[in-house]
């Protein structure tokens, strides 16, 4: 099950990017010598990267019995080794032995949400 980030997101990390390497690329045609025009084209492909592996690999990823957080460095835990998860108005923390991860929920879709919610009240975890 993929939980997806909000789609305002994602159009907003491609529209920054574009933005940012139309501006480096007229600021280079303006003045190609300084090397802080190239920054600009340098920060929109990262902005615009950031749009595509997001979209490719969503914000979440449950299966084979394990709760993926997508990052640049992601980070996993098992679900049978959850041992508690505490929800609060804008996040969840899922609590393992070994760490935590902190689930945002404005940066998740409604429906993926509502999934996410389902998933963890049908864990049957004892507080």
């Amino acid at each position: 099950m993929k939980i997806k980030y909000e789609n305002s997101r994602l159009k907003s990390n491609l529209v920054y990017g574009s933005f940012m390497i139309i501006i480096g690329i007229f600021a280079v045609s303006i003045n190609s010598d300084s090397i802080f025009n190239y920054a600009w084209i340098i920060v929109g492909l990262l902005q615009a990267g950031s749009y595509f592996y997001d979209k490719k690999h969503q914000y979440l990823t449950i299966d084979n019995n394990t709760l993926t957080k997508h990052f640049p460095i992601p980070k996993k835990i098992n679900i049978n080794e959850i041992k508690k998860v505490r929800k609060f108005k804008n996040s969840y923390k899922v609590e393992t032995n070994k760490g935590r991860i902190t689930i945002f929920k404005d940066l998740v879709e409604k429906d993926s949400l509502r999934n996410l919610d389902h998933f963890f009240n049908g864990l049957n975890l004892k507080v």
